[in-house]
């Protein structure tokens, strides 16, 4: 699909101002992994993320890392890596399972739906959109 589909799909994405409305420790869906936003000292529209994936034994293993910049006239974060970039917004904050999306056993948890587009041909400039639930981790 197209670039465009992302903003077909997501038409009112959350109003992000700065990073103080979506930096932490995000949870995905019930794979363990995690990502973890980062502001860049002295600016609110750039930053790291650094990625973490469960190894068999449960434990958190280091995955990379990214670089992010925040655009707050589209409410677009764009996600840099070292194998290409792509978009995401946030679609929802502040959700409520209504099935165990992340496999903890309850249906009580509260997540934030992030929405995104990657390109996967250069050559169409075509990619795949996605939705994903974001879990915070709190302290």
């Amino acid at each position: 699909v197209p670039v465009s589909e992302l903003a077909a799909q997501v038409p009112s994405p959350v109003d992000l101002t700065d990073a103080s409305d979506f930096i932490g420790d995000y949870e995905l869906g019930d794979s363990g992994d995690q990502d973890h936003f980062d502001a860049t000292n002295g600016t609110d529209t750039s930053g790291t993320v650094e990625y973490f994936y469960t190894d068999d034994q449960g434990v958190l293993q280091a995955d990379g890392s990214a670089t992010w910049t925040l655009d707050p006239s589209t409410d677009t974060l764009t996600i840099t890596e070292s194998s290409g970039t792509y978009f995401q917004v946030i679609e929802a904050q502040g959700l409520t399972e209504s099935t165990d999306l992340n496999g903890d056993g309850d249906t009580n948890d509260s997540y934030d739906l992030f929405a995104g587009w990657e390109e996967f041909d250069s050559t169409t400039n075509l990619g795949g959109f996605f939705r994903d639930p974001y879990f915070p981790v709190l302290p």
